[in-house]
């Protein structure tokens, strides 16, 4: 028989031999995949404890444990994954009433799947004293973030309700003489807002009452600021006569907008006169009225009374 036969023959065999090792190794894995989702594995657990239900107008003494410990079996791919989790042992307070109480722990607090199984638990009871907490009644103080827009100001801040009933532990009650609410952005705004807000409790503390939101109503205007005008003109009204005034000029110090006072003129926005209607010739002393832009205020004007002197013309 030729020899140039082998080599395909051997390449056969290669392939046919090959391919029963991947069939071989196929079913070892599968029936490995099977055993360890079978295999039943038992660990020990720490859960953290965690207290819910507590009506707000009662208060809790802390119990001394922060973690219960329980051994839990079943399979081994759930047990293994529990390394992995942050677990928690809830116990709920709802309906107790004030006063010492033991509080059995059982396998349904752990929340954990029903194909697991809890043997053994530690403690098997936790002891709390639930107290009927003290109140006070506080000042509600609005918390502001940010700066409004460039030239606006916030020049007040108010909340409604105002005052809000809370209870809580003594010791914290007696250090608080306010109340804060979250903080409220005010970043860029020019105007004057109302915002649904939250107060900012201290844990342990509760709001007795507070069916709704509270209110903030923060108030932003325009910056103020103050300028003395000098050597404003005064001048005569109602009169044919010629008035000579002493002093012949008036300073005033005004307060308004910033932007409004840096962009004022005197001679054009401001008129100061004294009203000589229905005078004879002769010397008077009078005061004079002084006429402003509606958003700037007088705050004072030097001198308030000028000597008049009428003469005929």
């Amino acid at each position: 028989m030729p020899k140039q036969n082998s080599q395909p023959s051997n390449i056969r065999k290669y392939i046919i031999w090959l391919s029963l090792g991947l069939c071989i190794a196929g079913a070892v894995f599968s029936a490995w995949k099977m055993l360890a989702v079978n295999r039943i594995s038992e660990e020990e657990i720490s859960a953290g404890l965690v207290i819910t239900g507590l009506p707000e107008d009662l208060t809790l003494t802390p119990p001394a444990e922060k973690f219960v410990g329980a051994r839990v079996k079943g399979p081994a791919s759930l047990v293994d994954s529990l390394a992995d989790q942050q677990l928690a042992c809830t116990l709920n307070l709802a309906g107790r009433a004030p006063g010492w109480t033991s509080i059995p722990i059982t396998s349904d607090n752990f929340g954990l799947p029903e194909s697991l199984h809890v043997s053994a638990i530690n403690p098997a009871t936790i002891t709390v004293r639930i107290k009927t907490g003290d109140r006070k009644k506080l000042p509600v103080y609005i918390a502001i973030a940010g700066k409004p827009a460039a030239g606006f100001k916030v020049i007040d801040s108010f909340a409604l309700p105002g005052r809000v009933t809370v209870t809580g532990p003594q010791n914290r009650l007696a250090a608080m003489d306010r109340l804060m609410t979250k903080p409220i952005t005010i970043e860029g705004i020019a105007e004057s807002i109302k915002k649904e807000t939250a107060l900012d409790l201290p844990a342990g503390v509760h709001a007795i009452g507070m069916e709704k939101a509270i209110i903030a109503d923060i108030r932003i205007a325009a910056k103020t600021d103050r300028r003395t005008l000098v050597g404003v003109r005064v001048l005569a009204r109602g009169t044919g006569h010629t008035a000579i005034f002493s002093p012949p000029e008036i300073a005033l110090e005004i307060e308004g907008p910033a932007d409004t006072l840096a962009k004022l003129n005197p001679n054009a926005n401001i008129t100061v006169h004294v009203d000589l209607a229905g005078l004879k010739p002769g010397v008077y002393v009078k005061r004079a009225s002084i006429s402003l832009p509606l958003s700037i205020t007088l705050v004072k004007a030097e001198p308030e009374l000028f000597t008049v002197t009428l003469t005929k013309k």
